[in-house]
């Protein structure tokens, strides 16, 4: 009875400590997010138990921010495009990218404008 009550006193302080280490987590990460470091915020969260009460409705919020921002960087680099200035179209997908790596769009016309960009300079020559 002593070596089960040992038992579940430990399991009891272990699942405290687990508890207060990623509340401690979370509230690192929440506090990424106000400062706009949304993908550091990413990764703190990544690290918290993914059955931890409220983890999932913060990532989620991180990522719906970061897939507004992949957007609007998107239509800057659009932007850029259409107005014949490649490389900051292809810096602005790259950031698009980096925010949401399966953004099709991004990807395709990347591609494209670094081609087009290769075209030029062969014609430049």
């Amino acid at each position: 009875k002593d070596i089960e009550r040992i038992k579940d006193t430990r399991d009891e302080d272990l699942q405290r400590d687990s508890n207060f280490w990623n509340a401690r987590l979370l509230q690192k990460g929440e506090l990424l997010v106000a400062e706009k470091k949304y993908m550091e915020a990413l990764d703190v969260f990544n690290s918290v138990d993914p059955e931890f009460s409220g983890l999932e409705k913060a990532i989620n919020g991180v990522k719906r921010k970061l897939n507004r921002l992949a957007e609007m960087h998107y239509k800057e680099g659009v932007k850029h495009f259409i107005e014949d200035n490649l490389d900051s179209a292809i810096a602005e997908w790259k950031i698009t990218l980096r925010f949401n790596p399966e953004h099709k769009k991004a990807m395709n016309y990347s591609v494209k404008a670094q081609q087009l960009l290769k075209k030029y300079e062969k014609l430049k020559q």
